[in-house]
């Protein structure tokens, strides 16, 4: 969620979040301005309804825009997984091959993330970075590219690069989501470690 403040006029005022109808955060704070910072990011899309109930029973409703892609992270926090073990294919004519891969992503200010992976094999190296924006009302957008250098079955090396473009808008007045894989370009060396002539 993008950082958003508010202010509670009275104290214990209750701060309710829901998305698509459903309660997905709730805390009590101060009377002044306060800002939600531990609400994590959902898998789904859809605008977040924050109530602020005061003490005195009177509420404040207003909405924050919100768009789930895959490849954004709140302000601040690092996500990162790593992964070693054999690929089995689905050719058994093909061994079982050795690999290792990294991922990382992180969130910085303005809705901005940058994200970036690494996966290696014997015969295979492949690098990854890109970015993402919540843009709010406009939804949520995601680039990468990766770099991939390959050795295939028949000794031959192959260099390329392929690109993706994400974005993803919650169209809540129809009760949808919308997400496009809106281009992906691969040149001609490109190879990922799942193809068997690998």
């Amino acid at each position: 969620m993008r950082r958003r403040s508010a202010v509670s006029r009275r104290a214990n005022a209750r701060v309710t979040i829901k998305q698509n109808g459903y309660v997905i955060y709730q805390t009590y704070v101060s009377p002044g301005a306060f800002a939600i910072n531990d609400l994590y990011p959902t898998s789904s899309s859809g605008d977040l309804q924050v109530t602020v109930k005061e003490s005195d029973g009177s509420e404040n409703t207003f909405t924050v825009p919100y768009s789930a892609v895959p490849l954004l992270q709140r302000e601040g926090r690092l996500k990162y997984a790593l992964t070693a073990g054999k690929y089995r294919s689905t050719n058994d004519d093909q061994d079982e091959v050795n690999f290792a891969q990294g991922t990382a992503i992180y969130g910085l200010p303005h809705g901005f993330t940058l994200y970036g992976g690494s996966q290696v094999s014997n015969d295979y190296h492949a690098f990854a970075l890109g970015a993402g924006l919540n843009m709010g009302d406009f939804g949520a957008v995601s680039a990468d590219i990766t770099q991939a250098n390959s050795t295939l079955a028949d000794g031959s090396q192959h260099d390329g690069q392929s690109v993706r473009f994400l974005y993803a808008k919650a169209l809540n007045d129809l009760g949808t989501n919308f997400q496009l894989l809106g281009y992906r370009y691969s040149t001609e060396g490109f190879y990922t470690l799942e193809r068997d002539d690998i």
